[in-house]
């Protein structure tokens, strides 16, 4: 059976829809687009386009339902090559796949480091210790830890290490919560900000919008 994905502002596909109810033998995710350079990107689950007309970095797409099963997504960008990934997915869990751009350090001296892309599963794992009902799950996609600092005053850091998914709660109504860089000298605007008026679970995605300039993509947990 086909079903068709209803994205707003997207195109659609054979063969996933919309995510409004889990189906109990399907699994979710979403795509989130977080490339250098200016250059459209594109997702390709098994050979039919996510969006014909490709996401521009930052855009992320809503969660969509997948059978469970093996499947394989296959992404590029305009200039920057492509790169697949392969995933077995089991009924019920959700998965962000993240496109993004690292910095690999060429084996000939004097040359600056290359742009190599990079397709990452980020599971929604599910915390070891019951967590309050506000909860952000930070992703750093940098090769090197990132301290953020936030406006709260019930948690002031959170020290996002490299290639891990950093979980922790918020206990009281706190509205908005703004998320800054710490670094030396200090960052002048915000990352990011997210709205926690309702309980709700947030994704950040850390990334490199270009070699040395960070940036972050927010997305609500189904």
């Amino acid at each position: 059976m086909n079903w068709t994905i209803l994205l707003v502002g997207f195109c659609l596909v054979t063969g996933a829809r919309q995510l409004s109810a889990q189906s109990p033998t399907h699994a979710s995710i979403a795509f989130a687009c977080a490339v250098t350079g200016t250059g459209p990107c594109f997702l390709e689950i098994g050979k039919e386009d996510l969006s014909p007309s490709g996401f521009t970095s930052g855009q992320t797409t809503g969660w969509i339902s997948l059978a469970a099963g093996k499947r394989t997504f296959r992404a590029e960008q305009h200039p920057g090559g492509s790169v697949e990934l392969s995933l077995d997915l089991a009924a019920g869990e959700s998965k962000i796949l993240l496109l993004h751009t690292e910095f690999v350090t060429s084996e000939k001296p004097g040359r600056p480091p290359r742009p190599e892309l990079r397709l990452v599963a980020i599971p929604d794992v599910e915390p070891k210790q019951k967590t309050p009902p506000r909860v952000l799950k930070v992703y750093n996609a940098l090769p090197e830890a990132v301290t953020l600092t936030t406006d709260q005053t019930e948690l002031t850091e959170v020290v996002a290490q490299p290639k891990k998914l950093e979980t922790v709660g918020f206990k009281g109504n706190i509205g908005f919560v703004t998320l800054m860089e710490k670094a030396e000298p200090p960052a002048t605007e915000p990352l990011i900000s997210v709205n926690f008026q309702e309980p709700s679970t947030f994704f950040i995605l850390l990334y490199e919008a270009e070699e040395g300039k960070r940036k972050a993509i927010s997305l609500q947990a189904p």
